[in-house]
């Protein structure tokens, strides 16, 4: 499936106008909008019916697939005993693959982006979920960055596991993550595996009404 190329974009809190050249710069002419909540607070554009009708006004098509790709599944199977999502239970869901399938089937009609909200591709599930689960059936993922250059998947991979285990990135973003104690005895793929099990532990959504630990405050 190397002949199948997805992008992914986060709309973070730039302009509609930004966010449009960065799509138009890469030719994109369908959006899936792959967020649980189709909402911004602090940038109202991206609501979901103001987005759709922005794009569909630049002659770019949108699909919400919220329900099939999103982090915030509502199958209880997927989490864990504290409440968090654990992403390898979510990739083999039958809604999940669903959402894969359409996504392939659409880039085959489209030129296709996934858009989130997460400024920093490695700290969005559209990368750390959907990307992985994409990048091991062969697809070709490629993320538009915030100042719209593009970093391959694997590009991407290799600044998340420098992140944990190697030298300071000349690109690394100012990012509230603890690296991990350097393991020198780790080879290069265990310690990606490794700064993929940390990331996800920090990303991934949790859920408080399931945590079996979790107990509100009555205040």
């Amino acid at each position: 499936m190397s002949e199948c190329t997805i992008y992914t974009i986060g709309h973070s809190n730039i302009s509609f106008a930004e966010f449009l050249e960065h799509l138009q710069r890469h030719q994109i002419t369908a959006i899936a909008d792959v967020r649980s909540t189709p909402y911004s607070q602090f940038a109202p554009h991206f609501n979901r019916e103001a987005l759709q009708k922005s794009l569909l006004a630049s002659h770019i098509t949108y699909v919400f697939l919220g329900e099939e790709l999103g982090a915030r599944t509502k199958d209880i199977s997927c989490y864990n005993d504290e409440g968090q999502v654990i992403y390898s239970k979510l990739r083999q869901t039958a809604l999940f693959q669903q959402g894969l399938h359409r996504i392939i089937t659409g880039a085959k009609k489209f030129r296709l982006a996934l858009v989130c909200a997460e400024k920093e591709p490695f700290t969005c599930h559209r990368s750390i979920l959907i990307g992985q689960a994409l990048q091991a059936i062969g697809v070709n993922v490629q993320h538009i960055l915030h100042d719209g250059r593009i970093e391959t998947h694997e590009q991407m991979l290799q600044r998340l596991t420098q992140h944990y285990f190697g030298k300071t990135s000349t690109n690394q973003l100012a990012l509230d993550l603890e690296p991990d104690v350097k393991q020198p005895t780790l080879s290069e793929e265990e310690q990606r595996a490794r700064a993929l099990q940390n990331i996800e532990r920090q990303i991934a959504y949790v859920n408080p009404a399931i945590d079996k630990n979790y107990v509100e405050n009555p205040s």
